[in-house]
């Protein structure tokens, strides 16, 4: 054995420990926030800072809901929402005051929403499932 060769294994085992611990301390601080109950929501977006904040929050919620005016294209506001499990006859909501911009967290299955703007109403049978549902509802 060469001189010193006893230290060079020493050094790699301690750096390789600290290689593997710095990995442990990764994964453990990644680990995964545990999803909002259904139902949970996230609403408003008037004004650009908003919006981009909402966006940037909606990993989590697997209905994502723009309103806005057919002819314009302008974003509205001021809407009520209500959502149906049609399987299981479950309610969510009426969700008041709402838009232009919507996420709700929802279990996978078969809604009716309902959005009523102005005393207009339109409603929208969807299915939830493994990747966000996202629409834009229109009003005249």
């Amino acid at each position: 054995m060469k001189p010193y060769a006893h230290l060079r294994h020493a050094a790699r085992a301690a750096a390789l420990l600290a290689f593997a611990g710095v990995f442990s301390v990764a994964a453990a601080t990644s680990e995964r926030v545990p999803a909002p109950p259904a139902g949970s929501y996230l609403n408003g977006g008037v004004g650009d800072e908003e919006q981009q904040s909402l966006r940037e929050r909606k990993a989590p919620y697997n209905l994502r809901l723009t309103f806005a005016r057919s002819r314009t294209g302008e974003y509205v506001a001021g809407l009520d929402v209500a959502i149906e499990r049609l399987d299981r006859r479950l309610a969510f909501g009426p969700y008041k005051d709402c838009g232009p911009l919507l996420f709700v967290r929802l279990d996978p299955g078969l809604y009716r929403v309902s959005a009523t703007y102005e005393g207009v109403v339109r409603t929208k049978t969807i299915r939830i499932g493994a990747t966000p549902f996202e629409d834009t509802l229109y009003w005249p």
